[in-house]
C-alpha cells in the first residue's frame, strides 16, 4: 500500500471511529429497519454492530466513497441551475455542516447544502444524491416528497436535529438528469424517529445489548464463529421443528431440481439453435450465446503468485449443512 492510500484509509478510519460516538443521518434508515439490502449497515444489529466495534481498514470501498464527494459539488450545482431556472433566487449559505442536537449530544447530521430560496430568511436542508439510473422506479414524481423512505427518513432526522421547516432530496439519475423533492418537517414523524434513536442509543448501544437479528444475514453477523462444541438438542422442540421443515423443503427442492432438468432438456431439445423462444408473439424463453470470462485462478496463483498474493483476501465464513441422515 503506497502513502497516498495508506493516508486516505487512515483518514477513513478516523471518520468512522468518530461516527462511532453518535447516530448521524446515514445510520436512520438501518436504525428504522427500511435501508436497502445492499447497503453495508442495513439493519439495526449491523448499525448496532458498527457503533461498538473498532472499524477494520476499508480498501475496497474508498474509491466509491471519493467518487460520490467529487459528484456532490457536481449535484450541488446542477440543482442550484434547476431551481434558478424556475425562476428561484438562491443563496448558498454553506456545505457539509455537521449539527448536534441541542437536547442529545449522541443525534447528530451532516448536511450536504444549507440555501436560502427567494431571498427568505428561512434556511433550507438539501442532501444530494447520486443514483444509477436503473434505480429511478423507486423514486415517485417530480416535486413531490415521494423520495425513497431511506432518504426520507435521513431528510426528516436532519429536520428534526437542525429545527428547520423544509429540506430538498436532490437525486443526479447517471450524468445529467437532476430531480427536486421537496419535504416538510413532518413533527409526529421526527418525534418517533428521535425516540427510536433515544431508545436504541441507550437500550442497545451504551447497554451492549444488541437488537434482536432480522434474518440470516443478521445471524451470521451476530455469531461469525462456532465455538467448536457438539451440541445435542433432542429436546429442544423449536429446533427439531425447524430441522423437520428444512428437510421437508430439501426433499421438495430435489424434486423441483428433477422436473426443471427434465422439462429443460425437453424445451432445450426443440430449440436447438433457436436464440429465443416466443408463444404467441410473447417471449417465452431464450438460449443464447454468452462471453464467460474467467480468471484462471490455478494459473495466476502458479505463475504469478506476487499478484495472486496481494489480491487474495480471506474470510471465516460458517456454512450451514443440512445432514441427509435423520437419525
Amino acid at each position: 500500500m503506497n502513502a497516498a492510500v495508506a493516508t486516505e484509509v487512515q483518514a477513513d478510519l478516523t471518520f468512522r471511529e468518530e461516527r462511532r460516538k453518535y447516530l448521524g443521518g446515514s445510520d436512520i434508515a438501518a436504525m428504522l429497519g427500511c435501508a436497502p439490502p445492499n447497503w453495508r449497515r442495513n439493519t439495526p444489529l449491523a448499525l448496532y454492530l458498527d457503533k461498538i466495534e473498532p472499524p477494520k481498514p476499508d480498501t475496497q470501498g474508498r474509491s466509491y466513497k471519493r467518487r460520490g464527494k467529487r459528484w456532490e459539488a457536481v449535484v450541488g450545482e446542477m440543482l442550484i441551475e434547476k431551481l434558478e431556472e424556475r425562476g428561484h433566487k438562491v443563496e448558498i449559505v454553506t456545505a457539509n455542516k455537521r449539527y448536534r442536537d441541542p437536547d442529545f449530544n449522541f443525534f447528530a447530521c451532516e448536511i450536504d447544502y444549507e440555501i436560502r430560496l427567494d431571498g427568505e430568511e428561512e434556511i433550507t436542508n438539501v442532501e444530494l444524491k447520486t443514483v444509477h439510473p436503473y434505480k429511478v422506479a423507486e423514486w415517485g414524481e417530480e416535486d413531490t416528497d415521494a423520495s425513497p423512505v431511506w432518504y426520507t427518513a435521513q431528510g426528516q432526522w436532519g429536520l428534526g436535529i437542525t429545527r428547520r421547516r423544509r429540506c430538498i432530496i436532490a437525486p443526479l439519475f447517471g450524468a445529467d438528469e437532476i430531480r427536486v423533492y421537496p419535504m416538510l418537517a413532518a413533527n409526529d414523524v421526527i418525534a418517533d424517529i428521535r425516540e427510536t434513536g433515544r431508545k436504541f442509543w441507550t437500550e442497545n448501544v451504551l447497554a451492549r445489548v444488541p437488537p434482536l437479528p432480522g434474518g440470516l444475514i443478521d445471524l451470521a453477523r451476530l455469531f461469525p464463529n462456532d465455538c467448536g462444541r457438539t451440541v445435542d438438542f433432542a429436546n429442544n422442540e423449536a429446533f427439531v421443528d425447524a430441522l423437520t421443515e428444512l428437510r421437508a423443503a430439501d426433499e421438495d427442492f430435489d424434486r423441483a431440481k428433477t422436473r426443471w432438468d427434465a422439462a429443460e432438456f425437453v424445451a432445450k431439445e426443440i430449440m436447438g439453435e433457436v436464440a429465443v423462444a416466443t408463444i404467441g408473439g410473447h417471449k417465452a424463453c431464450s438460449w443464447k450465446t454468452q462471453k464467460d470470462r474467467r480468471v484462471d485462478v490455478t494459473r495466476l496463483k502458479e505463475e504469478r503468485p506476487d499478484i495472486y498474493n496481494e489480491f487474495l483476501r480471506e474470510a471465516d465464513i460458517r456454512k450451514f449443512l443440512l445432514s441427509r441422515s435423520k437419525k
